[in-house]
């Protein structure tokens, strides 16, 4: 099966602070979504802050997480964490 780009949307600096830099693909001006996607990020972060180390509701979507390199920690506000490495990913549905 042959399959033909129909379009390059690059992703834009949303955060950029020396410790964290998040890019983002979806959502854009240019394309809302797609399929079941609602955003495509790409995180990068130096200290011990942590992605999303602020309270944030997740109620009622899913979220997948791959890490390339690095390692990263989760936690929920019931206690749990979850540790990724390079070449983990993890899937969240969130309640």
């Amino acid at each position: 099966m042959e399959r033909t780009i129909e379009s390059i949307i690059p992703a834009e600096t949303v955060v950029d602070d020396g410790d964290m830099r998040l890019l983002r693909a979806l959502p854009r001006a240019q394309r809302v979504s797609v399929g079941p996607f609602v955003f495509i990020d790409h995180y990068r972060h130096q200290g011990r802050r942590g992605i999303g180390d602020r309270p944030h509701p997740h109620a009622g979507i899913e979220v997948v997480s791959y890490l390339l390199e690095g390692s990263a920690e989760h936690r929920d506000s019931m206690g749990f964490r979850d540790r990724l490495d390079a070449g983990d990913a993890q899937f969240i549905h969130a309640g």
